[in-house]
Formats: C-alpha cells, sequence, structure tokens
C-alpha cells in the first residue's frame, strides 16, 4: 500500500503553532511514530467540528 508523502500544514497564527507544538510533544511521547503533521490534521478537524473552539495556548490547560 503506498501513502501520499506527508507535509506539514502551515500554521494559522503563531499562538495555534505553539499549541499544537506543545500537544505533539506531549502526544509523541505516547506515541513516538506519531507525526506533527498528524496532530495539525486532528485539531483542524476538531475545531471543523466545533469540538475544539481556538487552538490559543492557555498555560497549565493539559497539565495533570
Amino acid at each position: 500500500i503506498r501513502r501520499p508523502p506527508r507535509s506539514t500544514p502551515k500554521p494559522s497564527s503563531a499562538a495555534s503553532d505553539v499549541y499544537k507544538r506543545q500537544l505533539y510533544n506531549r502526544v509523541s511521547k505516547i506515541d513516538p511514530k506519531i507525526s506533527i503533521a498528524t496532530v495539525y490534521r486532528t485539531v483542524k478537524i476538531l475545531e471543523d467540528k466545533m469540538k475544539l473552539v481556538g487552538a490559543a495556548y492557555t498555560p497549565g490547560r493539559f497539565e495533570n
């Protein structure tokens, strides 16, 4: 099975880029095979579905 080449989507803003990269850093500790492009695509889908409103990073947002 051949997959199309992966590309990293362009960030919509500097704040959302920081948020997505921090999210990627956390997720990649759980699954090292995940790509930054997967995080960008997933956040975009969630934003489109109104499950995630905005992508601005809030300090401590994902802290346990």
